[in-house]
């Protein structure tokens, strides 16, 4: 990779295993220092990689809680350059490795965030836009993949898996069932503040007809009474969704809640993987 973009991650490997190879290197043992510079070559390796692999992770996030959407199409457009390297060969790997590098002359330019490790990265990323957000993704695992690429080795390597893509996709639902049942829980609040609004100052009139919200981004509404649960019907005027909030109440006084995605006539149940 050179050395200007090694010496960053260099020193990240540990102060017990750098004096423990000077040590051993010092006695002369010719065998034995070949055999630590080779073993101390693959930690920084690994640090360098580990390092990237962070960075990574910290872009993803961000673009996750962003726009689980970009994240899929960010990774899918990882994916279809992965696929045109491996078709194009080594020549064009060299030559996109060398590009990279010339960009970027040493690891911490790859750090976009560049802030203390406790500050959270919706924080963090106040002054990067979505489209730097997905160029460093991007950017960063191209110096994932392209020098195990070149390493005969590491051939078969993929950083961007058909496995990988998958769980990728149940993370991006989660997500969106997270937002999605918070859109619901305000609408529902809204619904109540509303009725109990009505049942403490509203008219005889208003009192009898209080068993919806027809406000100007949502509508909310009790559904019929199947005998399981007690149900209100949510639509989300803007976005053109509909939900269902349940509620059911056992013996012992409990009640539990449900969260559903629903059609425009409300028979579909999506249960919400909000975990």
């Amino acid at each position: 990779m050179g050395e200007q973009i090694q010496w960053l991650v260099a020193a990240m490997v540990g102060i017990t295993v750098g004096w423990f190879l000077r040590g051993r290197i010092a006695k002369g043992d010719g065998q034995n220092a070949q055999a630590d510079k080779a073993a101390l070559r693959r930690n920084v390796n690994e640090a360098e990689e580990r390092y990237l692999e962070v960075l990574r992770r910290e872009i993803s996030n961000i673009l996750l809680n962003v726009d689980p959407d970009l994240m899929v199409r960010t990774y899918e457009k990882g994916w279809r350059y992965q696929d045109e390297l491996v078709t194009a060969g080594r020549e064009r790997t060299s030559a996109d490795l060398k590009a990279l590098t010339l960009k970027h002359k040493s690891f911490s330019e790859f750090d976009l965030l560049g802030t203390r490790h406790f500050v959270p990265y919706s924080d963090a990323r106040w002054s990067a836009s979505d489209d730097e957000l997905v160029e460093r993704y991007l950017e960063i695992s191209k110096m994932m993949l392209l020098p195990r690429l070149l390493d005969r080795d590491h051939s078969p390597f993929r950083l961007f898996t058909e496995e990988e893509f998958q769980i990728l996709r149940k993370t991006e639902r989660r997500c969106k069932d997270r937002t999605f049942k918070d859109h619901i829980v305000q609408a529902v609040a809204r619904y109540y503040a509303l009725q109990g609004a009505i049942d403490r100052y509203g008219s005889k009139e208003a009192r009898e007809q209080r068993n919806s919200l027809d406000d100007i981004d949502i509508e909310v509404f009790r559904l019929p009474y199947d005998g399981a649960e007690n149900e209100l019907g949510i639509i989300f005027k803007k976005t053109g969704e509909y939900g269902v909030y349940g509620t059911f109440h056992h013996d012992d006084a409990k009640i539990s809640e449900s969260f559903y995605r629903s059609d425009t006539v409300f028979q579909k149940r999506d249960y919400l993987d909000a975990r």
